[in-house]
């Protein structure tokens, strides 16, 4: 996990904005497309000679940002499913190596059987056969084909094999009530301007229309891992460079019965 240069705000619409505007405007030390404006997540599998060091991104987050500042889609865009792409060890590799080197950088390694390796290979091999990795965000439910972020799309992988309950997942998911009013195009026929965003100090109340969000949060991750470090509360400590880890031994445990898909 890859921390957000500095935390997402997530207290209010309007401190969300602010937050992430900052952080795409900060200066980055990490070279051209390596900023991570909201941080990032990538999932790594490795069993002999099959590597994979995948995550998933928007093809351009200018875009993104172009979208919500001047085609007034508000909000929407935190719903919207938009071009992405899987990104692999040729771009990972070399942003891997520098955080280790620096030290912005969690990680969870789960050891696992042979088993449990073949049904995730299996899943990220159909995943891109599919053109699933070309739907970026959306829904955030990427094994029903429906979009997906790269904390979402990580996360997907512990679901398939059953590794979500290991750990608290609970403690790496935003949770916000996003009042209609600020969702605007492509998700409803509105403009939302920018303004209307950063005025905004609260979410939703329940009594009032809104969409709920659920979003696993890289910045959020990242901390619950440094914290179970502290805590010892699971796992192994481990470390790459200066970068923290966790070593969870799910060796064991067997892969589920279930569809891998939900579509």
């Amino acid at each position: 996990m890859l921390p957000a240069p500095k935390p997402i705000n997530w207290h209010s619409p309007g401190s969300l904005v602010f937050s992430y505007i900052n952080n795409a405007m900060i200066a980055n030390k990490y070279g051209r497309g390596q900023k991570h404006a909201i941080g990032h997540v990538m999932v790594e599998l490795k069993y002999k000679e099959r590597y994979a060091l995948v995550g998933t991104t928007a093809t351009s987050n200018r875009y993104m940002m172009h979208k919500v500042m001047h085609r007034g889609w508000g909000l929407g865009i935190l719903f919207a499913t938009i071009n992405g792409k899987l990104e692999e060890a040729d771009i990972n590799q070399p942003q891997l190596q520098e955080r280790a080197t620096s030290g912005e950088m969690a990680y969870i390694r789960y050891k696992i059987n042979v088993q449990m390796f073949e049904r995730l290979w299996a899943y990220l091999q159909e995943y891109k056969a599919r053109g699933y990795d070309k739907y970026y965000n959306g829904e955030n439910n990427p094994r029903a084909g429906k979009g997906a972020g790269c904390s979402a799309f990580a996360h997907s992988f512990l679901e398939v094999g059953g590794l979500q309950h290991i750990l608290n997942d609970s403690a790496w998911k935003i949770d916000v009530s996003v009042q209609e009013g600020l969702i605007g195009k492509p998700i409803a026929d509105r403009r939302v301007s920018i303004f209307m965003l950063m005025i905004k100090t609260k979410w939703a109340k329940e009594t009032k229309k809104y969409r709920r969000l659920q979003y696993y949060e890289p910045t959020l991750m990242y901390k619950d891992i440094l914290s179970n470090m502290a805590n010892n509360s699971i796992g192994t400590k481990d470390s790459i460079g200066n970068a923290k880890g966790i070593v969870i031994d799910a060796s064991t445990l067997q892969p589920p019965d279930e569809p891998i898909w939900k579509d």
